[in-house]
């Protein structure tokens, strides 16, 4: 067979092979979710990122996650979650964030609303465990009442 009749024809199939995808996409529906992604950088925030975690003194890091667990097995995608998942996603971005993605989405819902504040409020209360910062107020916060 002639070398330019297969050039030819490798070149005629690439662009009916390329024609056909064009219209595909025209024909079949988009595959696209309908809604738009979530931006989790813009309030309402329910779950820390996962950078503002990692900047968390120890025994912030550890009351938030006792506290945020059991609203976590409240959502169903994330029922299973144990402590031990938790403390993987503590040092472990990818895995915070795929908890804190499922956590937003969940969010999404507005009948589910009281649990999402939940959590939104667990998070608030890690930042104010040390909000008072001077040494003596600290001090005077962690002794017991007489």
């Amino acid at each position: 067979m002639n070398p330019i009749k297969v050039f030819c024809a490798i070149i005629v199939l690439n662009l009916l092979a390329a024609s056909l995808a064009f219209a595909s996409k025209d024909i079949l529906p988009s595959q696209e979710p309908d809604s738009t992604p979530i931006d989790m950088s813009k309030p309402p925030f329910f779950m820390s990122s996962y950078d503002t975690f990692h900047d968390l003194q120890d025994s912030q890091k550890d009351f938030y996650l006792a506290n945020i667990l059991p609203l976590l097995n409240k959502i169903p995608s994330l029922s299973q979650k144990t402590k031990k998942d938790l403390d993987e996603a503590r040092d472990w971005y990818q895995s915070w964030d795929q908890i804190r993605k499922k956590v937003y989405e969940y969010c999404q819902d507005q009948t589910v609303q009281k649990t999402c504040d939940e959590i939104a409020d667990v998070r608030l209360k890690t930042f104010d465990l040390f909000a008072n910062q001077k040494y003596e107020n600290r001090m005077a916060d962690t002794q017991p009442v007489k």
